[in-house]
């Protein structure tokens, strides 16, 4: 990548790269070269990707467990900040920083 260098870059929530390809069970190599790339790997609360529970788009995500479990995955492959998507927060407003004390509380919740 011709700019890459002094950039930071991280993974995306359930649209970006990372995530898709854990949906369509891409083999670990593959996973393995798309985790390199990243900086950070990004995971959101489960609550935001509840909506794939019943997504007639997405077969493999069933549960709460489901999400759980591709968080773990993700977390499992190195830096992993918390993420919220901050720009709805005029929809919820306060909810910005619930999740800090969280994770300064015994880890995040996945």
């Amino acid at each position: 990548m011709k700019y890459r260098e002094g950039l930071i870059l991280g993974s995306a929530c359930e649209a970006g790269e990372l995530y898709r390809a854990l949906l369509d069970e891409k083999s670990d190599a593959e996973i393995a070269r798309i985790v390199k790339f990243y900086d950070y790997l990004e995971i959101q609360p489960t609550g935001n990707n509840m909506f794939m529970i019943h997504s007639d788009k997405i077969e493999n995500v069933n549960s709460v467990e489901d999400i759980q479990n591709i968080n773990r995955k993700i977390v499992a492959g190195r830096a992993v900040p918390q993420a919220g998507s901050s720009y709805l927060r005029r929809a919820f407003p306060g909810s910005r920083r619930r999740g800090l004390p969280s994770y300064h509380h015994g880890g995040p919740r996945i």
